[in-house]
């Protein structure tokens, strides 16, 4: 049974490659095994978080997401946040190292995790991470 997806470096999959992944997720027998899903330089801009979350939705054991080094911004950053804020997410993991990632950014995830004692890590740090100490 295969708990993880670790598409890093294999191929590009950029925007449209995350809508074909996130449906095929959904039609999967058994979504529920998935736990760790890895989608790290992969051209994936804010216009893919929502099939992202759909992917989520779809794996309900996801303990792990890591979106390092993509093109993601305020709008993506802001969808993944209600990711955090939903009571039926297991999420315990997130990192969107390398991404467009400012004060309001960060903002939008402690803000989401006020209230989900599930979550544990969030990574957000990283050479394209423009957070100062207001963020």
């Amino acid at each position: 049974m295969t708990t993880s997806a670790d598409l890093n470096y294999l191929i590009v999959i950029g925007d449209g490659g995350v809508q074909i992944l996130s449906n095929a997720f959904r039609q999967r027998r058994n979504p529920s095994s998935m736990k760790y899903i890895r989608l790290s330089n992969d051209s994936i801009s804010d216009d893919s978080v929502r099939d992202i979350i759909e992917l989520a939705h779809a794996c309900p054991q996801l303990k792990k997401l890591n979106l390092n080094y993509n093109s993601i911004g305020n709008r993506g950053c802001r969808e993944l946040a209600s990711l955090l804020r939903n009571p039926e997410s297991n999420l315990k993991c997130l990192s969107v190292v390398g991404n467009s990632i400012g004060d309001e950014e960060a903002c939008f995830f402690v803000n989401a995790m006020a209230n989900n004692n599930r979550f544990k890590f969030l990574s957000i740090a990283g050479p394209s991470a423009n957070i100062t100490l207001s963020g």
